[in-house]
């Protein structure tokens, strides 16, 4: 029988990690924090490309107490600047690999540090899981189509009413695998993609990018959870 450790827990883009393998990148990034000073109740801002450490990075902040910003790679420096200047977050973290790729910005300058592989020790004592509360877990910021873009407070608390809601109503279990395009700055992405599948013990396949051309991807455990749509629960109640 498979421990349930080394069951798949999340797949970005045909790379995988076991829930031990994600254990281990979790601590990982726990240990960066560690160097940089940083606490839980700290705001700590990711750039959500599409990788595992990205992956990793989110579901340490947010379990272990760290008030999470996820902040979307394509931002303009503008926007960029206003949510910096707004949410003021002791470090943000990016994919090495594609710190390249952000605008220039002097808002970045002194708290933007690369997330790599390798092993940066081990965490300290003081981390340790948090536990379902109404403290503010996640800082998650509107599109700005009325103005600047605003960001909006959602506990822990929140996250968990939402995502056993929806469990219930779907019959989500443990043995379900959830496939999903939408980033992970975004509420279905993260919240219902990557945290709600965590939630209940199954798996996420995360997929950055559809395209026409491209086979649909395979279901390899029982079935596919739901169809979505722009009615279900969290995109009208979170």
């Amino acid at each position: 029988m498979l421990d349930p450790d080394d069951a798949e827990a999340v797949r970005v883009d045909g790379r995988t990690l076991s829930y031990r393998a994600l254990a281990e990148r979790v601590a990982i990034h726990l240990a960066r924090l560690d160097a940089l000073g940083v606490g839980a109740g700290e705001r700590v801002g990711v750039f959500t490309h599409a990788s595992l450490d990205v992956v990793a990075a989110l579901v340490a902040q947010v379990t272990h107490g760290v008030v999470t910003v996820p902040l979307n790679p394509a931002l303009g420096a503008r926007e960029l600047e206003h949510m910096l200047s707004d949410a003021a977050p002791a470090a943000v973290f990016v994919d090495g690999a594609r710190r390249a790729e952000l605008p220039v910005s002097p808002a970045l300058a002194g708290r933007l540090h690369d997330m790599a592989d390798s092993d940066v020790g081990s965490p300290s004592p003081a981390w340790a899981p948090r536990a379902v509360s109404n403290d503010v877990a996640l800082i998650l910021y509107t599109s700005g189509t009325t103005g600047a873009p605003k960001g909006a407070q959602l506990s822990s608390a929140n996250l968990a009413a939402n995502l056993d809601a929806l469990a219930l109503t779907w019959g989500w279990t443990a043995s379900d695998t959830v496939v999903h395009g939408l980033p992970l700055f975004h509420v279905h992405g993260l919240v219902l993609g990557l945290l709600g599948a965590l939630r209940v013990g199954g798996a996420l396949h995360h997929v950055s990018r559809f395209t026409r051309t491209r086979s649909p991807p395979r279901w390899p455990r029982s079935r596919p959870v739901a169809r979505c749509s722009s009615r279900c629960p969290p995109c009208t109640t979170a």
